[in-house]
Formats: C-alpha cells, structure tokens, sequence
C-alpha cells in the first residue's frame, strides 16, 4: 500500500507539465457599459505543483497591467497548471475578483503530461461605482447563542444583539421563535425570524465577484416579509443525515425596514433600513456574515464606508 501511493504521488507530480505562455484579454466596464480607463487588472497564477517534500512547488505569480482608453488590457504571462484569477481596481469603483479561471488542458496522447488546449481567454469585468458611502452600524460575522432552547427572543440590529434581559439590545427590530430538541438518535430545530407590523424585510441575491454585493438603496415601493421560517435537522443514527430551510443562503441577503412610525391614516412617517448578508444560521445561534444598520430614519441608503 505505501509503495503504490507513493507511486501515485509521484506521478501526479510528474504530470503538472511545463510552463506555457498564455494570454488574457480583458475588458474593463462600467455597469452602464462604458469602458473604464487606467483599470490596474493583476492575474495571479494559482500554487503549480503538489507541496510534496521531495518536490519543490513553483511560488504563485503575479502579472500587473492597465486598461487602454478602450477599456482592455491584455496580460501575457506563463502558467503551469492552468489556473489563475484576476484582480481589477480602479480610482471610483469597487473592486472585482474573478476567481478559479482556468485554461483547458488534458493528457498528452502517451498519458505522461499535460497539454493546454487553449492559450488565449476572453473575460469581460464589470465595475460598479462608488456613489455615496455613509457610516452605517456594522457587525461582521455576528454569532449570538439563542439564550433557551425554546421561546421567542428579541434582536436589536443596531446593538447585534439580544434584548433584555439576555443582552444590550434595546429594540426588538427582530423578534426569532425558536424551538430545539435533542434526542439521543437526532436533534432537530424549528422556528421564524419576524418583523413588527410594518417591518420586514425582502430577499435578494449577492452580486458575484465585485466586493460591493448589495443594491444601493433600499426599496421603500416593494413589499416586505414580515415572516420567514426556518428548520434543520441531524440524525445522529440515519448516518448523520441533515437538511436545513434557512432564512438565507450564502449567496443571499436580507434588505430590512424596521422601527417603523406611521400616522394616523397608516402611512409610515419614519423608519430604518440595513441589510443582513447570508448566510444566515439559525441552529443553536443566530449568525450572519455582517449585519448593516442604517442609524438614520428614512435614509435607505444601503453604501457603507
């Protein structure tokens, strides 16, 4: 058994294959599709070789360019495995990461290296602008332990935290119904996360790649959830079988309106916005990627500094 997976190990080793000169075409824009000048697009080629210690592994290595009047860039650069991402900036705009690119390759005919199939990639990056940052109430990866394993616990999203009497929140912009068992064969969890009257939140998805995920503002027109239920279990016995209902995956977030005000004909006169970046967990605690508040009322600004 050692001799063959030594014998493995070295041949994948063996087959990573040389160096190739390949090119990246890129084209910088704007999300209203205009070309973005002076972009710095850097192309890293990924680790090249199995860290194995009879073996050295060739370092990671970056290629800079800039982007033309026209919005292109092109960067020429040698790549061993295939693998490489691209970074692009720019002076008024987020930047954007294209992770896991790859340039095709298979074995050679007598199954002893690789060979690229392509050396040339198109790829088209697009930039949002930075409009209009504000200061907001942030709290990155927020992890709060339901305080029982059954009730309703109040969250004040300004604070990230719960309400008294089991932390500093002050306002219950959140309230979460929560209900776990636990037996010696599975442990199962079932709930909502709900708003006041008026409140609630609507579900969007994550912009990919560029480090602004979110949309701008929030929108005070469409109709916000004032519910959303959720549920996991775990069979300790059915081989650790699971499935979950979250609230919002990975790639999802949350746009709320809380501490809302209305008037006497029930028109909301003030209120609060944020956003809550999924994924959102609800087995045992309450977490999150980041929590946004936006401390001023009617402000839906959702940019933050």
């Amino acid at each position: 058994m050692i001799k063959r997976c030594l014998t493995i190990g070295l041949a994948m080793t063996w087959l990573v294959g040389k160096a190739e000169s390949v090119k990246v075409f890129c084209h910088v824009l704007s999300e209203d599709g205009n070309p973005v000048t002076n972009a710095v697009v850097k192309t890293t080629t990924e680790r090249d070789r199995l860290n194995m210690s009879w073996t050295k592994p060739i370092k990671m290595k970056t290629w800079t360019v800039s982007s033309g009047k026209d919005g292109r860039a092109i960067s020429d650069f040698t790549c061993h495995s295939g693998d490489f991402e691209v970074e692009v900036s720019a002076d008024g705009f987020y930047p954007e990461r294209l992770r896991d690119q790859h340039f095709a390759i298979k074995l050679n005919s007598s199954n002893t290296g690789y060979i690229f199939e392509e050396r040339e990639k198109e790829l088209t990056i697009t930039l949002r602008k930075i409009i209009n940052p504000i200061d907001m109430v942030v709290h990155r990866f927020p992890h709060k332990y339901f305080p029982r394993r059954s009730g309703e616990f109040g969250f004040d999203l300004e604070k990230g935290d719960w309400t008294a009497p089991f932390g500093a929140g002050k306002v219950a912009d959140m309230t979460f119904t929560y209900n776990l068992t636990v037996t010696n064969d599975e442990e199962r969890c079932a709930g909502s996360l709900s708003f006041a009257a008026g409140a609630g939140a609507y579900k969007l998805k994550k912009q990919k790649g560029t480090s602004f995920v979110s949309v701008y503002e929030a929108d005070s027109n469409v109709t916000y959830r004032a519910e959303f239920p959720f549920s996991s279990y775990c069979s300790y016995k059915d081989s650790g079988n699971h499935g979950a209902v979250r609230v919002a995956g990975d790639d999802e977030y949350l746009v709320f309106r809380t501490r809302v005000v209305k008037d006497d004909n029930g028109n909301i006169v003030s209120a609060n916005y944020g956003k809550i970046y999924g994924a959102i967990r609800t087995v045992g605690y309450f977490g999150a990627t980041a929590i946004y508040f936006n401390p001023t009322p009617n402000d839906t600004n959702l940019e933050a500094k």
